[in-house]
Formats: structure tokens, C-alpha cells, sequence
């Protein structure tokens, strides 16, 4: 009998782990969590959405605060929303970078929030927006390296996970800032992407743009000139990692 028990949980164990390939950390049972990836990968695969937004848009503003209770959660959480919410908007619509980012089309929480909303009022905690009552407590300069607004500039679409977010936050921001910077020693200048200029205060807790990009680019750029390269609008979808 007790081999029979032993081999029951074998069988179980392995069978757990087939459902997570190839994932060393425990399984996320959050739905929130598990809602937010499974949208932004069924909107990946061109997959009809109904069920997942329904999923989001029927959960309460308590049980909103319940489930996201850290700023992890809530940055997991929100990259994925933000992302496969805008992918799905532009497969279905035209895109205009002056309105869309307005336009109030996601619900949740008895909300119906903006990309804006999302973005600038959870998470970088901006007062002005009804939404940052869901902020994050301390802003995290990274998610501009995540966030993804169909425009070439931005950078790629990850799966965001809450037990990999610091690691995968890291390997999206070393990515962006060496693949788009333009290092001049002899001018010292670094050519750099608009967002520093536009996000500028969400850097300054890390001691301010310049020494982000010393410590990215290793290389001492206290005396650099930075100059901001233009963002580049054109519509490219599909940017997955």
C-alpha cells in the first residue's frame, strides 16, 4: 500500500511539473496573475479574448487590492494588461498615438480604465488619475523597458511573472538601453532614447538619468552630453520576445 501511495505521488508530482515546463519557482495560484499572462499570450495567438476580459472585468475593487497587494503583483499584473490590451486594440483598430492612449476601454475593478490610466496613474503613481487609488508604492523606472505601445521605439512584449519580475525588469532594461544608445566617447556625447527625456523624474530615486545610463553602459557618463534620439511612431505589432 505505501508503495502504492508513493507512486501515486510520483505520478502527480511529475504531471504538476509537465503543466510548468521548465519553471523553478513555485506555481503562481493568484487569478489575477494567471489571467493577466493567459490574456496577453491568447491575444499572441490571434484567440477570441471574451473570457479572459470578462474574467477581469467582473472582479471587485476589494478583491482588485486583495489579490495585487504588492508592488510586484501589481507591476505583474498591470505590463501584462497594458500590453495585451494594447495589442488587441491595434489588430482591431486604427491606431492614433494623440487619442488611443485616452480612451477609456478597459474594465476592472468597477473602473473603466485608459491605457494612460494604467500607465501613469498605477504605475507611476500619478495623483491626477482616478486609477492610482491601485498605485504602486515605490515606481520602478524599469517598466518604461516594458511597457509596449505598438510604436518601433518601444521596446519588446515579455511574459511578465511575479516570482521573475526583478530579473526579467533587469534583462528588458539592459536590452533596451545598449541596444538603442549611441555611445561617443571622444564628443562625450550618448545619443539615448526619448524616454529618459519624457520620464525623467522616475529615474532621479536612482540617482538621476545620467547615472542610470553610467551604470548600464559602464561607463562613467557624469560629464556626457545626452542628446534625446526622436521617437519613432510607426505602428509594429506582433514585438514579442
Amino acid at each position: 500500500m505505501r508503495g502504492l501511495l508513493l507512486g501515486i505521488l510520483l505520478i502527480s508530482l511529475t504531471a504538476c511539473n509537465a503543466e510548468h515546463p521548465g519553471s523553478d519557482s513555485p506555481v503562481n495560484n493568484n487569478r489575477l496573475l494567471e489571467d493577466s499572462g493567459a490574456l496577453l499570450l491568447t491575444v499572441k495567438r490571434g484567440k477570441p479574448t471574451d473570457s479572459l476580459k470578462l474574467s477581469i472585468a467582473n472582479i471587485s475593487s476589494e478583491e482588485l487590492d486583495s489579490l495585487l497587494s504588492t508592488d510586484e503583483e501589481r507591476i505583474t499584473f498591470w505590463l501584462n494588461v497594458y500590453n495585451a490590451f494594447f495589442q488587441d486594440l491595434a489588430k482591431r483598430n486604427v491606431i492614433n498615438p494623440e487619442t488611443s492612449f485616452k480612451e477609456p476601454f478597459i474594465v476592472i475593478g468597477g473602473d473603466t480604465l485608459s491605457l494612460d490610466d494604467v500607465e501613469h496613474g498605477v504605475l507611476r503613481g500619478q495623483t491626477e488619475y482616478s486609477s492610482s487609488k491601485w498605485k504602486v508604492r515605490q515606481i520602478d523606472p524599469r517598466i518604461h523597458f516594458a511597457l509596449n505601445c505598438g510604436a518601433s521605439s518601444c521596446p519588446p512584449i515579455a511574459f511578465y511573472e511575479v516570482e521573475k519580475l526583478d530579473k526579467q525588469l533587469e534583462q528588458a532594461t539592459v536590452l533596451y538601453i545598449k541596444t538603442s544608445s549611441i555611445l561617443n566617447v571622444e564628443e562625450k556625447k550618448v545619443e539615448v532614447s526619448q524616454l529618459f527625456e519624457w520620464f525623467e523624474e522616475d529615474f532621479e530615486d536612482r540617482g538621476g538619468v545620467h547615472e542610470v545610463l553610467s551604470f548600464y553602459l559602464e561607463k562613467d557618463l557624469g560629464e556626457f552630453e545626452i542628446d534625446y534620439t526622436p521617437w519613432d511612431w510607426s505602428l509594429v505589432l506582433n514585438n514579442y520576445q
